[in-house]
C-alpha cells in the first residue's frame, strides 16, 4: 500500500509545526512507509537507502554517513537493502 502523504501540495509553512505522527522505521524493499515523513530521526549513524515523497516507487538514493539526529527528509520508503543506520524514527 502506498504512504499516505497529509502534507500533499502544502506549502512549508505548514509543515513547520510540531509533528503529530511518529512510526517506527520497519526497512523493506517491498513495503512503504505509513505516511510519507516530514523527517527522519536517526539513532545511530549509517548509510539509509531511501525513497523520497515524489520519486517512483521502484526507485531510490542513497544517503551516506548520516549523523545521529533529525533529517529534514520526504521520505515513502526506507530499503533494507545498503541501510546500516539504526534507531531510526520516522516523523509526520
Amino acid at each position: 500500500m502506498p504512504a499516505i502523504d497529509t502534507f500533499a501540495g502544502q506549502n512549508t509553512i505548514n509543515q513547520a509545526g510540531p509533528y503529530r505522527w511518529a512510526e517506527l522505521v520497519s526497512k523493506s524493499d517491498t513495503v512503504d512507509l505509513g505516511k510519507v515523513s516530514r523527517a527522519i530521526y536517526v539513532g545511530g549513524t549509517g548509510h539509509i537507502q531511501l525513497t523520497l515523497a515524489d520519486m517512483p516507487d521502484d526507485t531510490y538514493v542513497l544517503m551516506s554517513n548520516l549523523a545521529v539526529g533529525f533529517h529534514n527528509l520526504r521520505v515513502k520508503r526506507i530499503w533494507n537493502a545498503n541501510t546500516t543506520a539504526t534507531l531510526m524514527v520516522a516523523l509526520a
